[in-house]
């Protein structure tokens, strides 16, 4: 199966009633407030594909422009609803205002996923009151989407729940292995959404403790990132197999 046929379409476009619209793969990115030459760099990568990818934003950044720019790309939002849990009501007095601030900035998004995947019946509500169809709050480790037939379903509400299966940052876990990914790769099915981070392709990450979580105090500052980049099999060799699987 050659993944470049397959991901061609966006998430947005998924139907729970015509199984073409999700036979298919995807790819995703959370951009998680990096910085915009963080970002730039996987959107550079990206760019030399004709591949769909759907990004989900946290923030304003003049990296939208460009994204917007790109018929390849659709943008939806990525709202943290960990500050109200946490009794912080700086960015929002309530869920409402956390969405309508980012609904703000991308007005056309019909793409949800929260940050730490925070989810109820209420967020289900207000997220088709903001116009939003798709939901990506359910994370099936691909590990057992493989043994299992995972597919989109309809909310009650009639917003699509579209699950995921693979994601950089818990790969990298406990480090991210060449001969994992590639058992993956061999036992390749349709439907995998395949959920990135710019910070990961950038520093190529094979494991957080060794190069993401020492990198964080310098989160806004590419230059002294690169210091933490490393040369082994990591998040970017991952994705650019994904890219080049069919050469």
């Amino acid at each position: 199966i050659s993944l470049m046929d397959n991901f061609k379409s966006k998430i947005s476009e998924i139907s729970v009633e015509n199984i073409k619209t999700f036979n298919n793969n995807f790819i995703s990115f959370d951009i998680d407030w990096a910085h915009d030459d963080v970002i730039n760099y996987s959107i550079d990568i990206l760019e030399k594909t004709e591949i769909r990818v759907s990004w989900f934003i946290t923030h304003k950044t003049k990296v939208l422009e460009r994204l917007k720019e790109n018929s390849n790309f659709e943008i939806g939002i990525h709202p943290n609803f960990n500050f109200l849990l946490d009794g912080d009501f700086s960015l929002g007095k309530n869920a409402e205002e956390v969405i309508a601030r980012l609904m703000k900035i991308v007005p056309d998004a019909k793409l949800i996923k929260s940050h730490s995947l925070t989810q109820s019946s209420v967020l289900l509500d207000l997220f088709l009151k903001f116009g939003l169809t798709h939901e990506l709050n359910n994370y099936i480790p691909y590990s057992s989407s493989k043994d299992i037939n995972i597919r989109p379903w309809k909310h009650w509400n009639g917003i699509v729940r579209v699950p995921f299966n693979w994601e950089d940052d818990i790969a990298c876990l406990d480090g991210l292995d060449r001969s994992n990914t590639h058992k993956g790769l061999l036992n390749f099915k349709k439907f995998n959404i395949f959920c990135f981070h710019p910070i990961h392709i950038y520093l190529n990450t094979k494991n957080l403790d060794n190069e993401y979580k020492p990198s964080k105090k310098f989160i806004n500052d590419p230059l002294k990132l690169k210091k933490f980049e490393q040369t082994n099999y990591g998040c970017r060799n991952f994705l650019q197999e994904l890219i080049n699987f069919n050469n």
